[in-house]
């Protein structure tokens, strides 16, 4: 049984029936799940409660995602991406679709630092 968290991660996606399927994925192993429909609001839920939002889980473009990264370099984000010729920041974790929900955990649980059970 994996193990679970206490973090919250903030998703930015525009197709609800994605945020539904990320939102069930996580909420299981314990995060907690804010989300927008956009990088710019976002970054106003961030600056509002930045304290409490651990991981930005992002499907946007490299510039959308750059933009937010320059301005809070605090923020861990992981990238999600059906656009395999993109061209990410050779730092910028990202995560191609499709995905298993165990890669997704593994890949956020790897950001914040976490161990999956038995690890």
């Amino acid at each position: 049984m994996p193990s679970r968290s206490s973090a919250t991660v903030l998703v930015v996606e525009r197709d609800p029936s994605v945020v539904r399927l990320l939102r069930e994925i996580l909420s299981r192993a314990g995060f907690t799940v804010l989300s927008a429909r956009s990088a710019e609001r976002a970054l106003r839920l961030y600056e509002l409660q930045r304290t409490g939002i651990g991981l930005l889980l992002i499907d946007g473009l490299p510039s959308e995602v750059e933009q937010i990264v320059r301005k809070h370099p605090e923020l861990k984000v992981l990238c999600l991406s059906g656009l395999a010729g993109a061209e990410w920041d050779g730092d910028m974790p990202v995560l191609y679709k499709p995905f298993t929900p165990a890669a997704l955990l593994q890949a956020i649980r790897s950001l914040l630092g976490e161990r999956a059970a038995g690890a």
